[in-house]
């Protein structure tokens, strides 16, 4: 039978414990234990280690403090719960920088403390090898929610958007819970988010810079066809800017300054043999003139590329299909939100796709994730998110 570490609270010398047994065999981690009591680490109990024999014993000060549950029992407005899920993301980011193993965390609801007058939480961390802490992040996420009692006079709909993220597939996405963290506090903080836009046709919420939005409208003037198959809606400023006058748009025509009638002129003499233009320009320039293809009659646009929008470079489109990953593929982006694999482009017929390989933080068209494995066609102008890189996919 396979035993397991005990733990249980106990007051000695006017302090409150958590204690954890630990079994025969298991090593202790130094420069683990030493690092939670220097406060190198943001949100670890402090603790002590007792070795009997060949067992450590490990004792955290819990004096002052309450369990996360009880907590949890108080109704919690938006602003109390946006300020404790920003605090025990912070505690993560804390343990992952410091190169920590979260699943030495005890995420028990029972042995997770919070400081009543900061609202601050404090996780007992077990540096103790081998150990299993019985427990995981996403159930201890859950748990919040199950356990948690909310104000029944303010809207709850942050709550369900948090419980959708959290139930987003096997494993859910911590990037996807983080920017929402960020959402949550800047609302609650009074701060206006200036980086997203709201489209006026499905009323979605999308970045700023987003050209087209997965409902078909066009947010932002476009170079080229956004759908083949349809007309494009037609747009009075994208004309403005190209050059062009848009027709029939002004109410009342200007004013026109009569034109000078026109001077006599001398007719001029009967032609010669003329040469049709095309031939003539091309006798000028030594070259053979081309005929330029329509739109749909091009199997592919002569160049393609994704500017990141990172570093403002130019990722050029050589080949198809085009892979983007961690550590491999045509074209590397070395951040570990990012998967191994995790999107391919692929061209077909003159027309492009993206198709997510199974990414652990998604891919986002025009900020909208994608399913796994299926297409989802893109076009000049197209924002593509994987994870948190941003890209533009261009084409001329």
């Amino acid at each position: 039978m396979k035993t397991m570490n005990k733990c249980k609270i106990a007051k000695r010398r006017g302090m409150r414990l958590l204690l954890v047994k630990g079994i025969k065999g298991q090593q202790l981690s130094e420069w683990e234990f030493n690092a939670i009591n220097s406060d190198e680490v943001t949100g670890l109990l402090h603790l002590d280690a007792r070795k009997k024999g060949l067992i450590y014993n490990l004792e955290y000060d819990i004096t002052g403090y309450i369990p996360f549950l009880e907590f949890l029992r108080i109704p919690m407005n938006r602003e109390v719960f946006a300020r404790v899920l920003d605090n025990i993301l912070e505690n993560l980011r804390s343990v992952n920088e410091k190169h920590f193993n979260p699943q030495l965390i005890l995420y028990d609801m029972d042995k997770i403390y919070i400081n009543p007058s900061t609202q601050r939480l404090f996780f007992a961390y077990v540096p103790l090898q081998p150990f299993e802490n019985g427990g995981s992040l996403q159930q201890m996420l859950r748990s919040i929610i199950q356990h948690g009692a909310f104000d029944e006079e303010e809207d709850c709909a942050y709550i369900t958007e948090y419980i959708g993220i959290l139930n987003n597939g096997i494993n859910f996405s911590a990037f996807d819970l983080e920017e929402y963290a960020k959402r949550l506090m800047r609302a609650v903080n009074g701060q206006q988010d200036e980086g997203t836009v709201e489209c006026p046709r499905c009323h979605a919420i999308l970045p700023a810079d987003t050209v087209l939005c997965n409902c078909g409208f066009k947010l932002r003037g476009l170079t080229g066809s956004t759908n083949r198959a349809k007309q494009q809606v037609y747009d009075m400023f994208h004309d403005m800017d190209s050059g062009r006058s848009p027709e029939n748009t002004s109410l009342a025509p200007e004013k026109q300054t009569p034109l000078p009638p026109p001077e006599k002129q001398t007719p001029l003499p009967p032609p010669e043999k003329q040469t049709p233009p095309p031939e003539t320009e091309r006798k000028a320039s030594g070259r053979k003139q081309t005929t330029v293809l329509s739109l749909y009659d091009q199997e592919e646009p002569s160049r393609a590329w994704l500017i990141r929008e990172t570093s403002g470079e130019k990722i050029p489109l050589d080949r198809f299909p085009f892979r983007l990953g961690r550590e491999s593929g045509d074209y590397v982006v070395p951040n570990r939100y990012v998967s191994e694999p995790h999107l391919e482009l692929r061209c077909r017929s003159g027309r492009f796709y993206a198709v997510d390989l199974d990414s652990t933080n998604k891919t986002y068209v025009d900020a909208a994730a994608i399913a796994p494995r299926q297409e989802r066609e893109i076009f000049s102008g197209t924002r593509l998110r994987l994870a948190n890189e941003r890209f533009q996919f261009i084409t001329e």
